[in-house]
């Protein structure tokens, strides 16, 4: 039996028909011989990454998992090492199969990018910084640390360069996402100081715009596709968190499965 889901979003009524219900199976990924396991990001071929433990789980190493061509439906985890570092971690992967991340080098981490050898993206003056997006151009967003002290900004690594986007009037910030087209989504502080409010920003032409919230104080862009549609998470007026969809400066509160959260 069809089942057709009424939804209302962007302004328009919209039918989606559903002819069956999705069927799916459930892959162990494994670890790469630790007790942990998380992934981060998966890419349109199929390919995951993120970080795993090794035994004895004193160390963390950044992983690429992909199905096994010598067996169905199983998956292999390649170890991508320490990268140079003490510990590495994976946080995204595009297209082509780069990974950008992090690796931890004495105290510090440091943002890097992986396309079969390690590029360390440097920093905006400071001493540590994490990748937490990538298109598939290879441009990275992430935060690092700036020269001024213990203050970190979002930015944009590109055509070998770092570029720090700013904030929204507070100390700091970072990036999360970006897509094809360079649009770059993540979060800001409005003000500086201790008692700060966080709001979801879009770089879009090297502009940074506050994307507001959902009637509450904070807000936070996640994700951003390739048809600048952009998820995140932002408080109501009522002070409770909920996920939102936005699109062309607005944004749209998808509710909850009952609860408040």
């Amino acid at each position: 039996m069809n089942q057709y889901i009424w939804r209302r979003m962007l302004g328009t009524m919209a039918v989606f028909t559903l002819s069956s219900a999705a069927q799916y199976t459930v892959v162990d990924l494994g670890t790469a011989g630790g007790a942990t396991a998380t992934p981060m990001s998966i890419n349109n071929s199929g390919q995951v990454a993120g970080s795993s433990t090794l035994a004895g789980d004193s160390t963390l190493h950044a992983f690429i998992s992909q199905l096994s061509r010598a067996r169905t439906g199983g998956m292999v985890m390649r170890d991508l090492g320490s990268f140079g570092g003490v510990n590495s971690q994976a946080r995204a992967i595009n297209g082509p199969g780069f990974v950008a991340g992090g690796m931890t080098v004495g105290s510090a981490v440091h943002p890097i990018l992986f396309t079969g050898q390690i590029i360390d993206l440097g920093s905006l003056g400071g001493f540590q910084g994490l990748a937490r997006g990538l298109n598939d151009s290879g441009q990275v967003v992430g935060y690092s640390a700036t020269a001024s002290g213990n203050v970190s900004h979002a930015f944009l690594y590109s055509a070998g360069r770092m570029i720090d986007l700013g904030t929204l009037g507070g100390s700091n910030s970072v990036a999360n996402a970006v897509n094809n087209q360079g649009a770059i989504v993540g979060n800001s502080e409005l003000t500086a100081g201790s008692a700060t409010v966080t709001h979801a920003f879009l770089v879009s032409g090297g502009i940074m715009s506050d994307l507001g919230t959902l009637g509450g104080n904070n807000s936070s862009a996640a994700a951003i596709n390739n048809l600048n549609y952009i998820v995140g998470g932002a408080q109501t007026a009522t002070g409770t968190a909920h996920a939102f969809l936005a699109k062309t400066g607005k944004l749209w509160d998808l509710g909850t499965l009952g609860g408040t959260e």
